[in-house]
């Protein structure tokens, strides 16, 4: 999750180059490379749930032109839903 604050700014998506192995065809009529861009404001929330960081590649290109202030704040997932951290899973006598 990305929450954007201050000064407006473009996102870029750009889907990935199909590799051996991946589904779908490779035949050349098929490649066509799809692309998106969202206009992220003060205030938007941006979820890149599924398989949105495998398949696609994504930018948030510089604004020569822009002079206003502008904050990004990310969240990820660190840890995988099996191997969560506990905190009461610590044993403080050990330490």
């Amino acid at each position: 999750a990305s929450v954007s604050l201050g000064a407006s700014r473009w996102f870029h998506l750009r889907q990935k180059p199909w590799q051996p192995g991946d589904p779908g065809d490779p035949r050349e009529e098929n490649l066509k490379k799809l692309s998106h861009r969202i206009h992220l404001m003060s205030g938007s929330l941006l979820l890149m749930t599924g398989a949105t960081q495998r398949d696609w590649q994504h930018c948030l290109p510089a604004d020569k032109d822009c002079m206003e202030a502008r904050i990004n704040l990310t969240f990820r997932r660190v840890f995988s839903e099996d191997k969560r951290w506990n905190p009461s899973s610590l044993d403080m006598k050990k330490q």
